[in-house]
């Protein structure tokens, strides 16, 4: 039988299709559990040129031209959840020298219009699944609107591709070139797209194949959106490793994980963030019979790497996944969409707890300034910031070209990094006192019942700010038997006197919630605690027997002569 002979462009990412098919052409490369699809190297390669011909074909002239010069900017969305519809689409789009933009498929009409036209996109793709909602955003701004369609390849086994040069009419691939734009969540301020090139985004990759080990050999398990970086990013290391994916953000949650552990099936890497890692901590306890438990126990460990990250990682978190993994350790990742990669992680065979989030990546210079911010210079920066703010880019770097990544921490030997929390979030200023969250939250998360805390700065007339507390309650008995008729005071007492806590420390508003009753996220799952200080602490819920208010003119006496417990001791 004759065998169907297909071109492929000798552009970057293409042939790095290419060799992963010609290593292995028939092993599965991705799992789509929302739609079902299963694809081989050889069909995944093929649909990417397939569709990289469809966008050739509805791009204009004028287009096509702006793209053969390195220095044009072409901006194609996407819209589309994470799966094999988006990795395709992605691919195709950046073969062709174009710049991807991902948006949510359930993106807000009003953020599509902000989104694309911050970037003056010249076209929307998206999923199958997504073609109708895009249609109507495309309908709106009188943009061309391309919808991922199977090609429905011939017999795959007859398929044979061929790497051939670039011809005169395809795009250089250059280092420069924008690779994608991502808009950022929101956590501090309006959100607004990073734009990162070609260059970066390779460096990332190989971060991440290095620094992680990662081989055909790994599977990941994916659940985060398309257009958060995490989800952007693991998506693009599946096809730059050539590791398989089996993607499961439409049927993910914590009990369904631990179904996916008990039935096996070769998972090496999977990603979470500390609140989902302890969503699924707590659900574990819900698995019944013993059988079961083992079998969950056992494909949880068979995994080589659970990263997590996006925040900083508690201690009593990474103290409750060692147990659960029998004594290995979380990866912990420290990295922001301005960064491509990451800057900083943990050694992936460390057999022992560390107090730090890595060491930075040997392509970046990191320091912390006068004010103890984080900053980053080096190859991995994004390129710019696009925004409807035309000054958003006039303070996102210092007089020495870093980039100031809002984080409160320090660089400790060896280029160590240590994350306390966000400036703008995490440092609380009271009665002239200047405390970390981080500070405050650990000892709340070991108090009995409680699974999560978060610790914010609540403005207040008298004291500047409130050392203010939320703590998320465990759906058990146990916990509302210790949380139910939790007074504030007890707390701080508790606080003071078996943590060690100086009294300006302690918080001076209080609200329990259970944790299943928790909404005051990003868009990408993060905490915010911007909403939380909306949704839970607001003037008038100061009168509602839902939060505690600690009148500051209380005078506690605590035991004992305490070391730098300033406040405490004049207090009495």
């Amino acid at each position: 039988m004759t065998r169907t002979s297909i071109q492929v462009p000798d552009h970057l990412w293409l042939r790095r299709l290419y060799e992963h098919w010609r290593q292995s052409a028939n092993r599965t490369f991705i799992k789509d559990l929302e739609t079902g699809k299963e694809a081989t190297f050889t069909e995944f390669l093929y649909e990417v040129l397939s569709h990289r011909d469809r966008l050739k074909r509805q791009l204009s002239a004028e287009t096509l031209e702006k793209l053969q010069d390195p220095s044009e900017e072409i901006f194609i969305a996407t819209v589309s959840g994470a799966g094999f519809d988006f990795m395709v689409l992605l691919l195709a789009i950046q073969s062709l020298g174009a710049i991807v933009v991902p948006l949510n498929s359930q993106v807000h009409l009003e953020e599509a219009h902000y989104f694309l036209g911050t970037c003056n996109a010249s076209l929307i793709t998206s999923s199958q699944l997504a073609s109708q909602y895009a249609e109507t955003i495309s309908s709106s701004l009188s943009l061309p609107h391309l919808s991922f369609a199977p090609s429905n390849p011939p017999d795959l086994s007859n398929i044979e591709f061929e790497l051939v040069q670039e011809s005169h009419d395809d795009p250089t691939f250059s280092p420069d070139r924008g690779f994608c734009l991502l808009y950022t969540s929101g956590t501090t301020g309006p959100s607004k797209g990073v734009l990162t090139s070609c260059r970066s985004v390779l460096k990332g990759m190989e971060n991440y194949q290095r620094g992680l080990a990662l081989s055909p050999s790994d599977k990941w398990l994916h659940h985060a959106p398309a257009h958060w970086k995490g989800g952007f990013d693991f998506q693009l290391v599946a096809a730059y490793t050539g590791a398989s994916i089996e993607i499961c953000n439409s049927v993910f949650s914590p009990g369904w994980f631990w179904e996916r552990m008990q039935n096996g099936g070769g998972i090496t890497c999977f990603q979470a963030s500390p609140t989902l890692l302890t969503l699924i901590q707590e659900r574990f306890d819900c698995i019944k019979g013993q059988g079961a438990r083992q079998e969950a126990l056992k494909g949880l460990r068979d995994i080589r790497i659970i990263l997590t990250g996006s925040m900083r990682v508690q201690d009593c978190v990474k103290d409750s996944w060692r147990e659960l993994l029998g004594g290995k350790e979380l990866v912990n990742l420290y990295g922001m969409t301005e960064v491509a990669g990451m800057v900083s992680m943990t050694d992936w065979t460390a057999n022992r707890p560390v107090d730090h989030c890595g060491w930075h990546n040997p392509e970046l210079t990191v320091k912390a300034n006068e004010s103890g911010e984080i900053c980053v210079k080096g190859p991995l920066v994004m390129k710019r910031y696009l925004s409807g703010d035309p000054t958003v880019n006039s303070n996102a770097l210092d007089a020495d070209g870093f980039y100031k990544t809002g984080d409160m921490g320090k660089v400790g030997p060896g280029g160590k990094i240590y994350v306390l929390g966000r400036a703008s979030q995490d440092v609380i200023r009271s009665m002239g006192y200047k405390c970390t969250a981080a500070d405050i939250e650990d000892p709340l998360r070991s108090y009995p019942g409680v699974s999560q805390a978060f610790v914010l700065g609540v403005d207040d007339l008298v004291m500047g700010q409130r050392v203010t507390a939320l703590l998320l309650r465990k759906t058990t008995p146990e916990a509302e038997f210790c949380l139910g008729d939790l007074k504030l005071a007890n707390l701080r007492w508790w606080l003071a006197v078996e943590k060690g806590l100086p009294a300006f420390k302690l918080p001076t508003l209080l609200r329990i919630i259970r944790s299943d009753t928790f909404t005051a996220t990003t868009d990408t799952g993060k905490p915010s605690k911007k909403k939380i200080a909306s949704a839970c602490f607001k003037p008038e819920d100061w009168d509602s027997k839902d939060v505690q208010v600690w009148d500051i003119a209380t005078k506690e006496k605590f035991p004992g002569n305490r070391a730098w417990d300033w406040e405490g001791r004049s207090a009495k």
